[in-house]
């Protein structure tokens, strides 16, 4: 990895800030798919508010869960927002009027984070209660209840065509699963090392072949995952922050991927490497906190970050 210093000569500013987008740390962002203009953030203050990135300007706010919300995910339509809150709810949203369409409550414990497929049919939600709660997004009903984890489930993926589905939870395992059948396929398995490596964001690339893995030991590790062999395997594992790494997220073509960390750096790669190291592309400065979440635009020429420090960015690359 590049030296701090070096890395300076490709740093890049927020063209804008929001300021004090929110009362409290800002947990998670998303670009609304079916309308690129549109971004919606969530936040301890337990708020949904949705921000016109052309008008660069908040235009509305929804409100409803009792604690934080810590994780967002559009439907593939854009006409429906889902939002996890540890107040062991899922709220479904309708985005135009903001109004409650539905409360999904069957997690026991905090839920730490949701996704909506990309083929419109299912919603992944997990939590501190070790479970992987898996709904019919068109009847939001519940599908199937399981309990993958001792501990907590950090995170969960999504292949393209929502084929598989991947998961990684506080104690550095990640599970891969086949969706029509729900069942896992492959894990990673515990051992005391990883312990200490929790899976903070995972993300497979538009190939399917591929697993980024970022966790708390400042490093993204690469995965080859072979769902007909049922196989994931560990290629490399490269570092690429000085403190934890909190979000990974690929741009459209999946040429790029971006990263945010717990001391508020935030970066951009390439996605293909030589030999064990990413080449890095831009520094993403401003952020004084932890950076929560990092989002490319559908153009690719536009990041959106947002952070603990209550501010939301946006970067021209």
């Amino acid at each position: 990895m590049q030296s701090q210093e070096n890395w300076l000569d490709n740093s890049i500013e927020p063209f804008q800030k929001f300021e004090q987008a929110h009362s409290n740390s800002i947990e998670c962002l998303q670009f609304n798919p079916s309308n690129q203009s549109e971004l919606a953030t969530g936040s301890h203050d337990k708020l949904i508010k949705i921000w016109d990135v052309t008008k660069q300007k908040e235009s509305a706010k929804f409100s409803g869960h009792k604690e934080g919300i810590w994780s967002i995910s559009y439907s593939l339509d854009g006409k429906q927002i889902f939002s996890g809150s540890p107040d062991k709810s899922i709220l479904v949203w309708d985005a135009k009027s903001g109004k409650t369409v539905q409360a999904l409550k069957e997690h026991k414990n905090r839920i730490y984070w949701i996704q909506a497929s990309d083929n419109g049919l299912y919603l992944a939600s997990g939590g501190q209660d070790g479970h992987l709660i898996l709904w019919d997004l068109r009847k939001l009903k519940l599908i199937k209840d399981l309990q993958i984890s001792m501990d907590i489930v950090y995170n969960i993926n999504f292949s393209q065509q929502s084929k598989y589905f991947f998961t990684g939870d506080s104690m550095g395992v990640i599970k891969a699963y086949d969706s029509q059948k729900i069942e896992e396929i492959q894990n990673t398995k515990a051992t005391q090392k990883n312990k200490c490596y929790a899976i903070q964001s995972l993300k497979i690339s538009e190939d399917n072949y591929k697993l980024f893995v970022a966790s708390k030991n400042q490093s993204i590790s690469e995965y080859n995952f072979d769902g007909k062999k049922k196989e994931l395997t560990k290629i490399n594992q490269s570092p690429v922050h000085c403190d934890s790494v909190h979000c990974l997220n690929f741009d459209k073509d999946k040429r790029r991927f971006g990263t945010g960390a717990r001391d508020g750096a935030a970066r951009v790669w390439q996605t293909e490497r030589k030999g064990q190291f990413y080449n890095p592309l831009y520094n993403l400065i401003g952020h004084k906190q932890r950076v929560t979440a990092i989002e490319f635009h559908g153009t690719g020429k536009i990041i959106a970050t947002c952070s603990w420090d209550q501010n939301i960015h946006l970067y021209k690359i």
